[in-house]
This record gives structure tokens, sequence and C-alpha cells, in this order.
């Protein structure tokens, strides 16, 4: 990684193994504009998920030597979710293996880790949840729960997916709709359940923003 961001990284990705062993609010530090601090959920919206998947890396490979083995366990990671995803669309053999590599490499990705953004790179729920939205027309309410608790661990992990992801399950959901294969009511279901998992996986967030801008 290069330029300012890859510094940001390291730095949250010590405070929180910081906050983990010491019992600190990772919401808040003194660290930053001291004697202030930083309200880090009101400046950056607390996208820790993936600073803290990178704990035991830390804890055995120190820093900054965890960061080559935490962004390979990443990629490895987004293939196997996206793996998911092609087998569950029947697609098999190398046309799967092809499909998972150019996912696993593609553009998007690599520029995030090529400017220090590990935290954009991290991309392991998101074919999952697109896996369980697309499988909700087999009648199983377990998949509506998956893509919207799925779908809100991705926006946890980086908020602005959770604005790509929700723009995309609208055309999903219209296709679906006119696919005929279900009625209206039995789709109109399990889209409000996938998204209450989802508003139920967010909602500590959505009241802490509420809260910040009362203050």
């Amino acid at each position: 990684g290069d330029g300012i961001d890859v510094f940001g990284t390291f730095w949250f990705y010590g405070w929180v193994s910081h906050c983990l062993e010491t019992g600190a609010n990772p919401a808040f530090t003194d660290w930053m504009f001291h004697p202030y601090g930083k309200d880090i959920f009101a400046h950056t919206g607390g996208n820790l998920v993936d600073a803290v998947a990178s704990i035991p890396f830390q804890w055995v490979f120190g820093t900054p030597g965890f960061q080559p083995p935490f962004i390979a366990a990443i990629l490895l990671s987004n293939a196997w979710a996206f793996r998911r995803l092609m087998r569950g669309q029947g697609v098999d053999g190398w046309a799967c293996w092809g499909a998972t590599a150019l996912w696993m490499l593609n553009p998007f990705v690599v520029f995030e880790l090529l400017t220090g953004r590990i935290t954009q790179a991290f991309l392991v729920f998101l074919p999952l949840a697109i896996h369980h939205f697309l499988h909700m027309s087999r009648g199983r309410p377990r998949d509506a729960v998956l893509a919207g608790l799925f779908t809100a661990a991705q926006a946890w992990t980086y908020w602005f997916m959770g604005l790509f992801m929700a723009t995309a399950f609208a055309g999903i959901a219209l296709a679906q709709w006119r696919s005929g294969h279900r009625t209206l009511r039995f789709w109109c279901s399990r889209w409000a359940l996938a998204a209450a998992a989802c508003a139920a996986l967010v909602l500590p967030a959505v009241w802490n923003m509420a809260a910040a801008v009362g203050a």
C-alpha cells in the first residue's frame, strides 16, 4: 500500500488491538487530537470489522509483518465466498475457477490494496449476501435472514458498500418479481424479512448517529 491511508490502516488496526487488550472503548480515542480526542464513530463510522479480523495476525506476525499474510487471507476469503455464489448458480469447473480468480484480483480490490485501504478490499460478506438473496426463491426463511445479516456485516465493514448492495438488490428483486415463480406476497414477505434482519444488525449505528446529530 501507498499513501496516507496505509498509515491510517496500521493506526486503526493497532488501536483496535489495544482496545481488545485493555478494554478501552474503540469508538473514541485520545491518541489523536490530544487532549480533546477523536470521536471515531462520528468521524469515520467505526468500520472496524477488518481491524478485528486482523488481530490474530497481529499477535502471530507482529506489526507490520502481519500485513502480507492478512491480505492473502482476505483475498482467499473473498475468493471462497465468490466461489460459493458461483456454485449456487450452477457454475462449476474451469468457468467457476476462472470467474473466482477474476473476482479475487478485480481492479477495485487491487486498487484499494495499492492505496492502503484494506477495509474496502474486505468483501467476504458481499457474495454471500447475494447468494442467499438469489436463493430466497426456494422458500426458506433462512435465506432471507442470512441475506440481510450478510448485507449488514458488509455495511459494518465499510458503510458505502451497504448502499451499493441495496441498489443492486432492488434490481434483483424486480427481476425476481417479474419471473413469475412466486407471488408478490411471497416476495414482499421475504424482502421484509431480509430488511428486518439487516436493520437489527445496523440499528446500533443508526441509534448512535441519531444521538450524534441530536448533540
